[in-house]
């Protein structure tokens, strides 16, 4: 389903002439994220327990093999072509894309998890079941994610219109930026995956999330190309090596085995889906916060930016005080072993 929705808005937006077009297809955006959570648990249910860093690391790596050059072509369209041309062309992209991904998924995706009954459960049902689980760190990762994904939704649309209006970068200058910072965080990604098998994963999300702000405040003090290609450098590889910190993106290798060390495996989906759900419920208003604090003469673009940044370590410092890496202190998720999925999977 999830995969379907995603061809929807590239259309709305190629037809689009006011701007409540955009609206609804701004919610297919958001009714996309619906098959996240799912995809997640999906992953880490066909994942041994000790390799999920290094199994998110490699998923996120082919993830991310478009991202290597569809910035620098996207900037390059619209220098060439114009806003309008460029746009129309890179919608139609999106949509074959996003056809492509729905039969890729349709043909060859299958369940993973192997349910023990048939009884069928209500949504009230569900939702009294996992609510008991959003305490300790499950509840301090659910607070991070939520005043993250604000702080970013406050600044996300508007970046573009500051550097290239602002700071006077071209569209081609903001593609190869952005292909730049996706080449490090391919790179980088692997070994974050490895670094989060074997080490604490708070620690190296603290980290990456530490270093997160440096782009933010590079566009409001540098002018240069170079410096802030350079800083967007810097933010690749603390978003490759826990995926933590890129525009309010709370996935990577080290948060999602995290994430799936703390919740059992029958409720990842339900967990993840609900977290997903408060999170995008809380960023729901930051952009027009963001946009009118941007307008106003008395905090202006700068300071709008700053207050992401606050946001940001804020949010940092609450993980910090509150999320324990299970695996560190001899707990967590007990996995079933390689043999015993398969001979649970063969009598299901």
């Amino acid at each position: 389903m999830a995969a379907a929705t995603r061809m929807v808005p590239p259309l709305i937006y190629l037809w689009a002439r006011r701007w409540e077009f955009l609206a609804i297809g701004s919610f297919f955006s958001a009714m996309s994220s619906l098959g996240s959570p799912a995809f997640t648990a999906m992953i880490a249910e066909s994942l041994p327990r000790d390799q999920m860093g290094s199994g998110y690391a490699i998923f996120g790596m082919v993830r991310r093999v478009p991202m290597l050059f569809t910035g620098i072509i996207g900037g390059m369209l619209m220098d060439a072509l114009g806003i309008w041309k460029g746009t129309r062309i890179c919608l139609i992209g999106s949509f074959i894309s996003a056809a492509i991904v729905f039969v890729i998924r349709y043909l060859f995706l299958t369940e993973t998890l192997v349910r023990g009954g048939r009884h069928k459960r209500s949504l009230k049902e569900d939702f009294k079941e996992v609510l008991p689980l959003f305490k300790g760190s499950l509840m301090g990762m659910q607070i991070t994610s939520a005043i993250s994904q604000f702080a970013a939704g406050l600044i996300m649309s508007l970046i573009i219109i500051y550097v290239t209006g602002v700071i006077g970068l071209s569209y081609t200058q903001w593609g190869l930026i952005s292909t730049a910072m996706s080449i490090i965080s391919f790179l980088t990604a692997m070994p974050g995956g490895m670094i989060a098998d074997r080490f604490n994963r708070v620690k190296l999300i603290i980290f990456a999330r530490a270093i997160s702000p440096i782009t933010t405040l590079g566009y409001i003090f540098l002018r240069d190309f170079y410096q802030i290609l350079a800083v967007r450098v810097v933010a690749g590889i603390g978003a490759g090596l826990s995926g933590a910190g890129q525009m309010g993106w709370m996935g990577g290798p080290a948060w999602n085995s995290l994430l799936a060390d703390i919740i059992p495996p029958e409720k990842r989906g339900r967990v993840s889906g609900l977290m997903g759900t408060i999170s995008g419920l809380a960023a729901l208003p930051a952009p027009y916060i963001g946009a009118y604090m941007w307008d106003m003469e008395s905090i202006g673009p700068e300071k709008t930016m700053l207050t992401s940044v606050v946001l940001g370590l804020v949010s940092t410092a609450i993980f910090w005080r509150t999320v324990k890496d299970p695996r560190s202190e001899g707990r967590g998720i007990k996995e079933p072993a390689k043999g015993d999925r398969e001979e649970n999977q063969s009598k299901g």
